[in-house]
């Protein structure tokens, strides 16, 4: 019996075969004390990204620049753009974006692989059950129209500061559009003001239009700066 203010503690193990979008639930049965049957269901904090980690190495440019035009990972594309949370915004962006990103680790820069300034590219692997992990990259862009060498303008030609272009598009890409949803999903929650992120949640994964929210928008065409040079 578990009385008012009492506490206990299960252990258990989590077999995980195969990459998941949504995080994982756990039913708990239990009897109240008048007897009656109760159930809840409760979602475990565990996004996929957790199964994740940067590669040991950093690979090379050509390789990556390779993997992000290939029709593999071009084909289970999924991107959003959404408005970046004014906490991220300030003196120290985009850094502050991309450090956002790495998520503790798991991804990780690799620096100069955009021509684009307030652009960045960063990977990560993820695990398999069998074979060699697979690549995850991901790609962030910071601010809307760009001018010439990808900086932001303004009405009046001026460049805008980062306070005025909050809006960041995100494309992920791999070999798994099952992963490529994750991992978009995980990244819009980090980066957007947590009403924009719900209402993108709550909302599905359309294919844009209309309003201001985000969605996760398989198949949106990216490339990278430098790629095929």
């Amino acid at each position: 019996s578990l009385w008012r203010g009492q506490s206990v503690r299960f252990a258990g193990r989590l077999d995980v075969f195969g990459p998941f979008e949504a995080t994982p639930p756990v039913e708990l049965s239990f009897l109240l004390p008048d007897g009656m049957a109760s159930r809840i269901r409760l979602r475990l904090p565990l996004a996929l990204t957790r199964l994740m980690a940067a590669a040991g190495v950093p690979p090379e440019p050509r390789i990556i620049t390779d993997l992000w035009s290939s029709p593999d990972f071009a084909h289970t594309e999924v991107a959003f753009s959404c408005a970046v949370s004014t906490e991220l915004l300030g003196p120290g962006a985009p850094f502050t974006v991309w450090r956002c990103l790495e998520l503790s680790g798991v991804f990780r820069v690799l620096p100069g692989l955009d021509d684009n300034p307030r652009g960045a590219l960063l990977a990560s692997v993820y695990p398999q059950r069998q074979g060699t992990p697979q690549e995850v990259l991901l790609r962030v862009e910071l601010g809307g129209s760009s001018g010439p060498g990808g900086t932001p303008y303004g009405v009046s030609g001026t460049s805008l500061p980062y306070a005025e272009t909050s809006i960041c598009r995100v494309a992920v890409r791999s070999a798994s559009h099952l992963v490529n949803r994750a991992v978009a999903q995980v990244a819009l929650e980090v980066l957007c003001d947590p009403a924009a992120a719900a209402a993108a949640v709550n909302g599905g994964g359309g294919h844009g239009g209309g309003g201001g929210g985000s969605s996760l928008i398989p198949g949106t065409a990216s490339s990278i700066g430098r790629a095929g040079r």
